[in-house]
């Protein structure tokens, strides 16, 4: 996997910090918005304020198990079970201690003051903390969890905004399971969107989701021959402002249907597709042109054959260099001081090595892939 996931959650909270927490909150009825329909049961904000600079009431809202658990089990959790994460959410110049607390209840505990608020909603059996990231571009970072009912269906993904006490609930009428894969800008505009990837109750792929919170709406995309996706990174592949979602779609006999680009910027969605990647993926992404936007780099292998399919997504154009036997790719470098790197390959059945520059679609022997010598020899 070549995406580094962003949930930089801290998992440890001490027993003593958590009853401070839990004792001494008032309750506060709290309203709420969501994109379609709000969920019942009721929002509630339990706030006190130690040492609080104002006397706003405040909001609800939960976080994400990546594997599917039974949430329907009530069940009293040790204390250092729940994660922890730091961050600076109201917009007061003070850092908060974002925690879960109760199994169903977002706690957030302003350090400086002693200022707590306590986030819940009637249908949240259990929440799981995500992150603690700006999604909307304002000043505040914000809290994305994921919750679950009693039942331990999906209640929501939703964010917290503590700075103005209130929560956003996202939730398609037909997802049953979600899990959140990053939160990256994905269009270029401030905030970070939330990248959730959708199942059915039996495991099914459903959809990837972008939620853009800056302005409360989701987009799907899904196709009913993906039956599994895999994100492979969320990063910069066109030279244009904000990051694009790579990922693998594969059928039920896992061969590798599409490598795909959700360019968000644009509500785009970009398919590569060609019959020779049955058994490929994507392998690795590097700068081979020297342009900006890395490409995407798709090793495939049959029997007979192999080869690596460089795909520039800038221009929306491959290239693919085949062999006649297998090979395995041994260094990617700058080997010719010329921007873009070249990717040094061995053929282990001939024991010959081959050096693919590709800014000049060539290919070519050479005697290792350590300083380079050329071979008059062919591939």
């Amino acid at each position: 996997m070549i995406m580094p996931r962003s949930h930089n959650i801290l998992p440890f909270l001490n027993s003593l910090a958590v009853c401070l927490m839990i004792g001494c909150f008032s309750s506060i009825q709290a309203g709420c918005t969501q994109n379609n329909n709000p969920p019942a049961g009721g929002l509630t904000v339990n706030e006190s304020s130690a040492a609080s600079p104002n006397g706003n009431s405040a909001k609800a809202t939960p976080q994400l198990p990546n594997d599917k658990k039974d949430h329907s089990e009530t069940r009293i959790q040790d204390p250092s079970d729940f994660p922890l994460i730091m961050g600076e959410t109201d917009d007061d110049g003070f850092p908060e201690k974002i925690s879960v607390c109760e199994t169903n209840k977002i706690c957030v505990t302003t350090l400086e003051t002693g200022a707590k608020r306590m986030y819940e909603n009637g249908t949240w059996h259990t929440v799981d903390l995500i992150a603690v990231e700006d999604t909307d571009g304002d000043a505040g970072d914000e809290i994305v969890t994921i919750a679950y009912t009693r039942e331990g269906q999906l209640a929501c993904v939703c964010i917290i905004h503590d700075k103005t006490k209130s929560i956003e609930f996202y939730r398609g009428q037909s997802w049953s399971f979600a899990n959140v894969e990053a939160l990256e800008d994905t269009d270029g505009i401030d905030g970070k969107e939330v990248l959730v990837q959708v199942k059915t109750d039996d495991g099914k792929f459903q959809c990837l989701c972008l939620i853009r919170d800056r302005d409360r709406t989701v987009k799907e995309y899904s196709d009913v021959a993906w039956t599994t996706v895999q994100i492979k990174a969320v990063t910069d592949t066109d030279g244009k402002p904000g990051k694009e979602v790579l990922f693998e779609s594969r059928n039920l006999d896992n061969e590798l249907l599409c490598v795909c680009v959700i360019r968000d910027r644009k509500d785009e969605l970009k398919i590569y597709a060609d019959s020779q990647w049955q058994t490929g993926e994507v392998s690795l992404l590097t700068d081979t042109d020297g342009q900006p936007g890395l490409e995407i780099i798709v090793t495939f292998m049959s029997v007979a054959e192999s080869g690596i399919t460089i795909i520039h997504d800038v221009s929306q154009t491959s290239k693919t260099y085949r062999f006649i036997e297998r090979h395995t790719i041994q260094q990617i470098r700058n080997y010719d001081r010329i921007q873009g790197d070249e990717i040094c390959v061995l053929l282990p059945a001939r024991d010959k090595f081959v050096l693919i520059t590709d800014r000049l679609q060539e290919q070519e022997v050479v005697e290792s892939c350590g300083e380079l010598t050329r071979s008059p020899a062919r591939v």
